[in-house]
């Protein structure tokens, strides 16, 4: 038995698959009508993220699934920095079932 309020989690793995150290990017995690995020999207979660190259971290986000219902998405976006060599893979969604 649990108390308190529904708690649903969002687990993104995030991978520098790169060669050299990613440091201080932030991820935000929206809950969005479209796979893609925008402004008006709420958001569940933030977390800041340093990884070396070739490491993997996994990043939960704990939101009210009540307000999550099926066919809307998790739409994860890792803030770019300039000169990233591949700022096209920072973003990730997931629909709902």
């Amino acid at each position: 038995t649990t108390t308190g309020s529904p708690r649903g989690v969002a687990q993104l793995q995030g991978v520098n698959d790169g060669n050299a150290t990613a440091g201080g990017y932030e991820v935000t995690c929206f809950l969005s009508d479209t796979s893609t995020a925008n402004e008006s999207d709420p958001v569940i979660g933030k977390a800041k993220v340093s990884l070396a190259a070739g490491a993997s971290r996994v990043l939960n986000f704990s939101f009210d699934p009540t307000k999550a219902p099926s066919g809307k998405y998790l739409v994860a976006q890792i803030a770019t920095k300039p000169g990233e060599a591949n700022p096209n893979n920072n973003t990730a969604a997931i629909m709902i079932p």
